[in-house]
């Protein structure tokens, strides 16, 4: 039976990596359903639909591209060719034709299946799945296609269309990576740069640099505004420096000058600890130094009613118990008189009480 053409070779070509598969396979889908317009010829035109599912990653919708198939091209040479990719196995059973490939890349290995069943002349139908490891990342790439025939076509015309299309993905994809390497430089983001998974490890020394500046810059409390949205911290750290000593250093130097009083409430424990007993302990909003007042807040020194720092050990004895205070002869103070003025009624009374004691009933 004659063979039929097959898209696999697209999917590698497109996806050597797990970077460029980032950038070919997801940007391919809106360019390659626009390649491959039909060229008159001698060779084969089959209109491929093609859906991709990766294991991670959201579904991608379905493609179709027309393909042009050399009319001499054999079974064996529809197999997907990729440099450092062996073949394993291939055969055919029937009208069902499969293979197995290896590819070997930097020490990782993907394996790849296919199976194409030819329901006639001018029809098929199949699947290839690609597995492995790529660039340090686990993948699970799984292309199901069918195929029918859609008249004659010129290969090598073709060929050229679909060279000058993938070249505009892979500058797309490059474009987009370089955007996403430059925001995480921009917030030093180290996730993008350290590590064999690294989107943009091959700026890794850049942002190492930059990551060193940074600490030095932070020993001067003056320059921490210009890195407040940035992950200095974790830059640092992944670049092999010691953020807890840049932070030690700036407090230092900060030295309690009052242009960094609110630096040191952020950042310096000690330091705003010593300050705030001098300058905030017993003080209220309207008595304290008006050069403290947002540091003192900040670090819960002040209060709303004055209190002397030393005001517990200045109770009275009063509070102590009684077995400890000292006897008194004082009698114990009256009652306030009462000053409100007497009523008739009262008077009357009064004086009814006093003319009975004097005449004794």
């Amino acid at each position: 039976m004659a063979s039929y053409g097959q898209p696999t070779t697209i999917l590698i070509e497109t996806m050597p990596t797990f970077r460029s598969c980032i950038a070919g396979v997801l940007l391919a889908a809106p360019l390659l359903l626009q390649c491959a317009h039909a060229q008159q010829g001698t060779d084969e035109q089959w209109e491929v639909t093609m859906t991709m599912e990766m294991a991670g990653m959201p579904s991608m919708p379905a493609m179709t591209m027309k393909v042009c198939k050399p009319k001499d091209k054999s079974e064996e040479d529809l197999i997907p060719k990729e440099k450092g990719c062996k073949v394993l196995e291939q055969k055919r059973s029937g009208s069902t034709f499969s293979f197995k490939i290896q590819c070997d890349r930097k020490g990782e290995t993907m394996i790849g299946t296919g199976e194409t069943e030819y329901i006639n002349k001018d029809s098929y139908r199949g699947t290839l799945r690609m597995t492995g490891t790529a660039d340090g990342q686990k993948m699970d790439l799984k292309q199901s296609y069918t195929g029918k025939r859609a008249g004659t076509c010129s290969a090598e015309a073709q060929k050229k269309e679909l060279d000058t299309k993938i070249a505009a993905i892979q500058a797309q994809g490059n474009e987009a990576i370089a955007k996403i390497c430059n925001d995480g430089m921009g917030s030093m983001q180290p996730m993008f740069f350290i590590g064999d998974g690294a989107i943009c490890k091959d700026r890794k020394n850049e942002f190492c640099s930059a990551a060193t500046k940074a600490g030095q810059d932070l020993r001067d409390p003056a320059a921490w505004p210009r890195y407040e949205k940035k992950s200095w911290r974790e830059a640092v750290k992944a670049c092999g420096g010691d953020d807890v000593a840049v932070v030690r250093d700036a407090c230092k130097s900060a030295g309690g000058k009052r242009e960094h009083l609110m630096f040191i409430a952020g950042n310096c424990k000690d330091e705003a600890a010593v300050l705030r007993k001098a300058n905030c302990d017993g003080r209220t909003y309207t008595s304290v130094d008006a050069a403290y007042r947002d540091f003192c807040g900040a670090t819960g020194g002040l209060s709303y009613t004055a209190v002397a720092p030393d005001a517990k050990a200045a109770q009275p004895a009063a509070t102590q118990p009684a077995a400890t205070q000292p006897a008194t002869t004082q009698p114990a103070a009256a009652p306030p008189a009462d000053n409100k003025p007497k009523s008739t009624t009262d008077k009357l009374k009064e004086g009814a009480d006093k003319l009975k004691k004097f005449l004794k009933f």
